[in-house]
This record gives structure tokens, C-alpha cells and sequence, in this order.
């Protein structure tokens, strides 16, 4: 039982050899020549070819039979192996029956263990966190001193899925306002991030600035709730600043009505970037485009092509229009070039107005593509 695994694995080996041996025999090739290109010795290899034919390489087990242990012995082993159970050792064993031999012991032993490990099978499910910034843990622990003589706790706030350690705040003790603190400030610190990398299609420079307001009060009413229970945790008498509670108040006031007057100003509701680019997309190169109050009609193919996961600041066209797309663009390039536009916004331009269906002629589009810039009639001088 204990050798079955390494005698099979043997033979195979051996058959394979014996296999190779007599394919190159019938090709001419001596036995001596292709037990060295197996590595062998040749009379290892005439000899595998001689148990092979005898009896097909049959496989025996080597070394002293194992011992048959008697009735009363056997019990006695399993009841010591039900007590102490898998961690029971061969040593504790031999100590325990020393008249048994070592291999009839691990034989006993080892099929004991077998047979706990598949009566003793748990289902586990693990956790695991493969996007950093979505779960975060906090503790205390205490450090081997106090840090620089007054703190004697740590707060520990750490990023599963990364490992990164997000805060290390040294404080008094193990209250609550300090967690809540250094979390609301943990969540403005995320929310500043998250606001930056978000793209708001502005009509107008007052669209910018309301929605500049927007996000400065939004972020800020995290940063001033935070810093009001970090008052109440290190100020002695948080009682003599009632009034700071007034900041998140006020902060959340300016924040609905600059969310109210971009709703009703018809602009486009904010979306994360996908490419990255942050803030307020006002144009190409940040400028406004046109400002006279009036909105692009597009084709009557658009709808089709807006879809569940379009993106609503920058339709692209479908898979057959993407070349009409590129050819549109290398035909306009010159012309738009000399009016102050890169090749990247050209292209981009190109997408858009294929993608809403306004036609396919380059007139259309460079007058199209001046007015969604903004760009005057002008052109631009090399200097």
C-alpha cells in the first residue's frame, strides 16, 4: 500500500524505456546506442527488456513484508490515534507499544491520517479583495512605548485588497471620535479624488463655476464633519465652538443650491472620465464652446447608436463607420490644423460627427468642428 505510487511511477519509466529501445532496435539502431541516449547502462535496459517479456514488468514491493498486527493490538493503536488524534506521533506510538515494528506503526498511522483527512473535509470560502480603495480595516494597537511620550495608541487604517497602510494616527486612547474623524477625512480625501477625475460637459462658464462650487462643497462637507470630531477628541472644552457646527451646514447648503441650478440649467449630468482626463470638460484645449444658447441637432441615426454603454461626452461611431471616421479626419487635417487644433482633437471630432449622424461631407465638418470648438475664423500664424 505504502510503495503502490512510487513502484507505478518505476514502471512506468521502465516501460517507456523498454518502449524507446525496441522502436530504434526495429530502425537499426544497437541496444547499446540507445540506452546511452536514454542515459542508461546497457545491461539496465537488456534486463528491463528481459522482466518485460517475462512478466510484463509486474510490480513488487521491496524491502521486509509489513508485520499483521494482531486484534487486540490493532484496537489498541486506533483507540490511542481516537484520543490524540491526527497529530499522534510515531514516537509517542513506539513509546506506547514498543513490541510493534516501526513499519506496521507509520503503515497504521498513515491510513488512520487518510482516513481522518476525508471524514474531516470543510468547505472554505475566502475573501478576497482584487480592487484597492473598495474596503478598508481600522484598529488600535498599542505601541512598545508611548510615541513621543504622550501617545499610547496607534489607529491603523489599512487598504485590503493593495495592503497599503491609507493612516498611522498616533492618540490618547481608544475613543470613537478620533475613528469617526480620521474616516470622514478618509472619505474626503476620496471624494476630492473621485470629483477630480470626474467629466462635466459645461455649456457655459456659469455651469463651470456652479459646478466648481458643487464639488469644493461637497468635498469640504466631509473635510469640516471630520474636523469636528477631531475637535471633540483633542480639544479639552469642545463646548467653546458651537459654532464651527455651522461650517457642514453651510457647506451642504451651497451644495444643494449649485446641484439645483445645474439641474435646471439642462447641462449633462457628470460621468468618470474613462481616459483619464479630469475636471470640466469646457471644449478643446479648455475653451467654451459656443455660448449662444443653442443646442446641435443631431441625425436622425443618433439614438441607434447611443447606447447602454455610450459615453454620453464623446459618442463614437459604429464598427463600419470607423474608417468613413479616419478618412474625414486625414481629409480635414490640414485645414484644422492651421485653426489651432491637434491631430488627437481632429480625430476626436471626426468620431463625433460621424457618430451623430450629421453627413460624411468635409465642408460640413469643418464648419461643424469650428463651431463645437469655438475656434474664430482666423487662422492661427507659425511664429
Amino acid at each position: 500500500m505504502r510503495q503502490r505510487r512510487a513502484r507505478q511511477a518505476e514502471r512506468t519509466a521502465r516501460r517507456s524505456a523498454v518502449a524507446f529501445g525496441r522502436w530504434m532496435q526495429r530502425r537499426g539502431l544497437t541496444r547499446s546506442a540507445s540506452a546511452r541516449r536514454l542515459g542508461l547502462s546497457a545491461s539496465a535496459l537488456s534486463r528491463w527488456m528481459r522482466r518485460w517479456e517475462e512478466d510484463r514488468m509486474a510490480m513488487r514491493p521491496r524491502g521486509r513484508p509489513v508485520e499483521d498486527l494482531d486484534r487486540d493490538t490493532r484496537a489498541g493503536i486506533l483507540a490511542v490515534f481516537s484520543l490524540m488524534g491526527p497529530h499522534a506521533t510515531l514516537a509517542a506510538l513506539r513509546d506506547l507499544f514498543p513490541e510493534v515494528a516501526r513499519g506496521a506503526l507509520e503503515n497504521l498511522l498513515e491510513r488512520c491520517r487518510s482516513v481522518y483527512r476525508r471524514r474531516s473535509r470543510w468547505l472554505i470560502h475566502t475573501l478576497r479583495w482584487t480592487r484597492p480603495g473598495t474596503v478598508w480595516a481600522t484598529d488600535f494597537t498599542e505601541p512598545p512605548a508611548p510615541i513621543d511620550g504622550l501617545y499610547r495608541r496607534l489607529l491603523l487604517v489599512r487598504d485590503l485588497a493593495s495592503g497599503w497602510q491609507v493612516v498611522a494616527l498616533p492618540c490618547d486612547g481608544e475613543g470613537a471620535d478620533i475613528v469617526v474623524a480620521a474616516l470622514l477625512f478618509l472619505g474626503g480625501l476620496r471624494s476630492l479624488l473621485r470629483w477630480f477625475r470626474t467629466q462635466f460637459d459645461a455649456e457655459s462658464a456659469r455651469e463651470r463655476f456652479l459646478y466648481s462650487l458643487f464639488a469644493s462643497a461637497r468635498v469640504g462637507t466631509w473635510l469640516s464633519l471630520g474636523a469636528i470630531f477631531l475637535g471633540y477628541a483633542i480639544v479639552t472644552e469642545p463646548q467653546s465652538l458651537p459654532w464651527y457646527a455651522l461650517v457642514p451646514l453651510g457647506l451642504a447648503g451651497v451644495q444643494a443650491v449649485t446641484g439645483l441650478a445645474l439641474a435646471r440649467s439642462g447641462g449633462r449630468r457628470p460621468t468618470l472620465a474613462r481616459d483619464g482626463t479630469p475636471g470640466v470638460n469646457a471644449g478643446i484645449e479648455g475653451k467654451a464652446p459656443a455660448m449662444d444658447g443653442r443646442r446641435e441637432h443631431a441625425g436622425p441615426l443618433e439614438p441607434e447608436k447611443h447606447g447602454e454603454s455610450a459615453d454620453p461626452g464623446h459618442p463614437q461611431p459604429d464598427a463600419a463607420e470607423v474608417e468613413s471616421a479616419r478618412i474625414l479626419a486625414n481629409e480635414a487635417r490640414s485645414e484644422l490644423r492651421a485653426f489651432g487644433l491637434t491631430d488627437l482633437e481632429i480625430g476626436r471630432l471626426a468620431d463625433e460627427f460621424i457618430a451623430l449622424d450629421r453627413g460624411e461631407g468635409l465642408p460640413e465638418f469643418v464648419v461643424w468642428a469650428r463651431d463645437r470648438t469655438g475656434r474664430s475664423g482666423r487662422r492661427s500664424t507659425a511664429r
